[in-house]
């Protein structure tokens, strides 16, 4: 049975993206959309969601309250707060109304499908750039081998696995795998930009996703990463 999700959204392009990024994928099924949380409240016991993807700002204000509501009346219901304000303090005050999950906005498609299936698997999912915001009701909610593991685990499960079986499947796009496999040739970006058809900027937005993915350093952890991987890149079919 697929995931069920209603989105809530003040942007009509932003729920159309939504609704594109999960409608490939057979695990996801959008159930409703609306432009502010009053709708959505109205609107969640017909359509009977398993996850709500939500921007805060969706209502006057800075949706925090507005937010808390919906998570008082739905406690049974995951929310995943997906927005543009990244300011950290921000961050810590949507966690702390009891979302459980945090995604900004510049996420690929693969990882919002992701963290949708993160928080209905009743993980915590942290954005890269907030994975330190926290609180004291999630630090509960996550379970006992969850909690041993660092923050980068808890953003993507299989980074751990990764690093003990280079042969577990990785978390990247069709594209991001094309990427690496030039990369583990030996490729600079205009290299694999003409190779691939693709401007330069576009490639190096590829390389940065994957590092941020992978939690990469620097170069020279995605070249290790490139090669240590470039036989499984290829083959595997993207996530999600």
């Amino acid at each position: 049975m697929p995931i069920r999700i209603l989105v809530v959204d003040p942007h009509e392009i932003t729920r159309a993206g939504i609704g594109l990024a999960c409608q490939s994928r057979e695990d996801l099924k959008i159930v409703g959309e609306v432009d502010s949380i009053d709708e959505a409240v109205l609107l969640t016991p017909e359509t009977n969601p398993n996850v709500v993807v939500m921007d805060p700002r969706s209502c006057a204000g800075d949706g925090l309250e507005e937010l808390l509501r919906y998570r008082n009346a739905f406690p049974a219901i995951k929310i995943l707060a997906f927005t543009g304000n990244e300011n950290p303090a921000f961050a810590k005050d949507v966690v702390e109304c009891g979302v459980d999950g945090f995604l900004i906005k510049d996420a690929s498609a693969d990882e919002l499908c992701w963290a949708i299936r993160t928080i209905h698997a009743g993980r915590i999912f942290i954005s890269h750039s907030h994975h330190g915001v926290s609180s004291p009701q999630h630090e509960k909610t996550v379970d006992s081998n969850i909690q041993k593991r660092d923050a980068n685990a808890l953003e993507h499960p299989n980074h751990l696995a990764m690093e003990n079986n280079p042969d577990a499947q990785i978390d990247l796009s069709t594209r991001e795998r094309e990427v690496l496999a030039l990369i583990a040739d030996g490729m600079t970006n205009k290299q694999a930009a003409a190779k691939l058809f693709l401007s330069v900027k576009t490639v190096e937005t590829y390389r940065a996703r994957v590092m941020r993915k992978h939690q990469l350093k620097d170069r020279s952890d995605l070249v290790r990463f490139a090669k240590r991987h470039a036989s499984k890149t290829l083959e595997l079919q993207p996530t999600g």
